[in-house]
């Protein structure tokens, strides 16, 4: 049975009057976008329905403010979380810093980057719904936790009141949508710097879905800083991305590992699929285009010319990132003998680590990757020759 609770609510001019006493949730979130470099443990613990005891994962939690010049989140993060179970601790953690985003559980390293592929970090337009933003305990930041209280103060489906009993700012409420509670909620924050102390959070109360949570946050030296690199972040983790990265952003690490596994369409209506442990019938020259960037038909031509006068086997795959068929089989035009001519294959570019077009691929028959070019100049068609000579 859905259960609402009564609150007193405080008209805006009482609670500006009362500002001294129980700052507003806006005056809190100005407190915690104050604070350039934060850093805390938590515990957080969640209440399941009909679990006999919570979940206690405890959180390491570590931000700073990147100054306005990331447009996608206003703060860089490193969240670090474990779980204590009866058969072993589960692990994670999320990171994210310039356009970049990793998160890693229990074996599985995952990876986003915004010059590969912008859409995760802003699905339908949705910065607040990207991937950077709904990783798991990031609403714990303060920048997070920021935004959260502007967006209390100003949506009129919260409901909530603010106390202060001595150095301590507690802000009470609830949300209803269409009538219905969603959620009620406890914060606690100190006063004079608006830092978290404690959430009490209660999602669909009174539901079968329902779940209780607390946060307690504890404040001591903190030395370890946010990763602002890739190199960085690999310091801090080195196992969990020697042993499960499945992607390697850089192309520049490419040569002399194995290429990545894709399944790309083909213009003639079919699909091209190579296995990471495969190899191939010979060596392969991989070309990253795209219709619209970079001259392709200038970098086709030098590559089919020296492909052409190259006297052995190489096979040419002929990669477009974009989609519209029409478009590519434009630029294309008559492929060379044995081609594949490669349509809609961001998602290979994004593997292969290549964030700009054109760019081409040098592989070995054995799969490994040998060397790569990027850019199209007036020699191209030499360099091509000259990488092609150099595999086997």
């Amino acid at each position: 049975m859905l259960r609402i609770i009564p609150l007193c609510i405080i008209p805006a001019m009482a609670i500006g009057a009362m500002a001294a006493e129980a700052p507003s949730p806006s005056d809190l979130a100005r407190l915690l976008e104050a604070e350039k470099s934060f850093g805390a443990e938590a515990s957080f613990e969640v209440w399941l329905p009909n679990a006999s005891g919570p979940v206690v994962y405890d959180v390491r939690l570590r931000s700073v403010d990147n100054g306005g010049a990331d447009s996608l989140l206003g703060f860089d993060y490193l969240v670090d979380w474990t779980l204590p179970r009866p058969g072993g601790e589960s692990r994670g953690f999320s990171a994210y810093f310039g356009g970049n985003h990793y998160r890693y559980r229990d074996g599985r390293l995952q990876e986003y980057h915004f010059a590969a592929e912008p859409s995760p970090f802003e699905p339908g337009g949705r910065r607040d719904a990207g991937v950077q933003r709904q990783a798991q305990f990031v609403d714990l930041l303060p920048g997070a936790l920021a935004a959260e209280l502007r967006q209390m103060q100003a949506d009129s489906s919260y409901s909530y009141e603010a106390a202060r009993r001595n150095d301590v700012v507690t802000i009470r409420g609830n949300r209803s949508i269409a009538g219905n509670e969603i959620k009620t909620f406890e914060y606690s924050f100190r006063a004079a710097d608006g830092m978290p102390l404690k959430l009490d959070i209660d999602t669909n109360p009174g539901q079968i879905s329902e779940q209780t949570m607390t946060v307690k946050y504890a404040y001591g030296d903190v030395s370890e800083t946010v990763p602002r690199s890739e190199e960085e972040l690999m310091a801090l983790y080195p196992e969990e991305f020697a042993r499960y990265r499945q992607s390697d952003f850089r192309l520049d690490k490419l040569p002399g590992q194995r290429m990545p596994e894709f399944s790309v369409q083909t213009v003639d209506g079919g699909r091209l699929t190579h296995h990471k442990a495969d190899g191939f019938e010979s060596p392969v020259v991989l070309a990253v285009l795209d219709s619209e960037a970079g001259n392709p038909a200038a970098v086709l031509a030098a590559l089919r010319q020296a492909v052409e006068l190259y006297p052995g086997t190489v096979r040419t795959l002929t990669a477009f990132v974009d989609n519209r068929l029409e478009s590519v089989e434009g630029v294309a035009g008559h492929p060379l003998q044995g081609e594949t001519v490669l349509y809609g294959a961001r998602s290979l570019a994004r593997d292969c680590g290549v964030t700009d077009t054109p760019t081409l691929i040098f592989v070995n028959a054995d799969g490994t990757v040998s060397d790569f070019i990027r850019g199209v100049n007036k020699n191209l068609a030499d360099e091509v020759l000259e990488m092609i000579t150099n595999l086997n």
